[in-house]
């Protein structure tokens, strides 16, 4: 059975400078809510990523929905904003599957 988590909010960043004195992602502790393939709460909890693996493997997908109707002046579609979604990139096709499920009365885009 394949799981997915969503990552929420970070508890705990931190930083060191580097010779210029900017500010470097040294470390981050993310919170996550882990589901399975049909949508059900398996977990939560918190993953710590060191920076480079931060960078690599989260990804910050926007998710948009259009409900077949809602069209601008011009005849395009106008999709609404749905919100943000921090997601490991392995796991994108099976959360974009999820919601494509879950809500299948609209068009669902992750950008």
């Amino acid at each position: 059975m394949k799981t997915f988590r969503i990552y929420g909010k970070k508890l705990n960043t931190w930083f060191i400078e580097d010779e210029k004195g900017r500010p470097i992602l040294r470390q981050v502790e993310l919170q996550y809510k882990e589901y399975n393939e049909c949508g059900e709460l398996i977990g939560a909890g918190s993953e710590d990523f060191s920076g480079e693996r931060y960078n690599r493997e989260i990804v910050h997908k926007q998710v948009f929905s259009w409900n077949g109707e809602k069209r601008n002046k011009g005849g395009k579609r106008w999709f609404d904003d749905f919100g943000f979604i921090a997601i490991n990139k392995r796991d994108s096709k099976i959360v974009k599957e999820y919601l494509s499920n879950k809500y299948k009365s609209t068009l669902l885009q992750l950008r």
